[in-house]
């Protein structure tokens, strides 16, 4: 299977430790993707987001500074046991928080449905949420 990756560089207004807390707090995480998620800030801990549309394990947790996961989405396109990574990293900037995000080893033919799928459904949800 031909893979491919996708790097993001979001600004958003607020710290890296709130940004971080986004992704891995699981109210917080629900709350700003109007859907329910399961996520412990725990290393080796599965997690689920968008109702089991996306699912994973907790790789490398640093508190305010980058995310490591195992993630796979549930599409017919994707092999039943393959799974991608997916790595956020979070640094100070002067409008707030930049993350710089990698997702790799996606599979070739849903590459641009999953770069479009972070824009549409993690980063323009998380700006509304922070700026309200």
């Amino acid at each position: 299977m031909k893979t491919a990756s996708i790097h993001q560089q979001i600004i958003v207004a607020t710290t890296p430790v709130d940004a971080y807390n986004c992704m891995m707090d699981e109210r917080i995480h629900s709350s700003f993707t109007a859907s329910p998620a399961r996520i412990r800030d725990v290393e080796g801990s599965p997690f689920t987001a968008y109702d089991g549309y996306i699912e994973g394990e907790n790789i490398v947790l640093e508190r305010g500074k980058k995310i490591v996961q195992k993630w796979r989405a549930d599409e017919t396109d994707w092999p039943p046991h393959h799974y991608s990574e997916v790595v956020f990293v979070f640094t100070p900037h002067e409008q707030g928080c930049m993350i710089d995000f990698y997702h790799n080893d996606i599979p070739e033919k849903l590459v641009e449905s999953i770069r479009n799928g972070w824009e549409e459904y993690y980063w323009e949800p998380l700006r509304f949420y922070l700026n309200r």
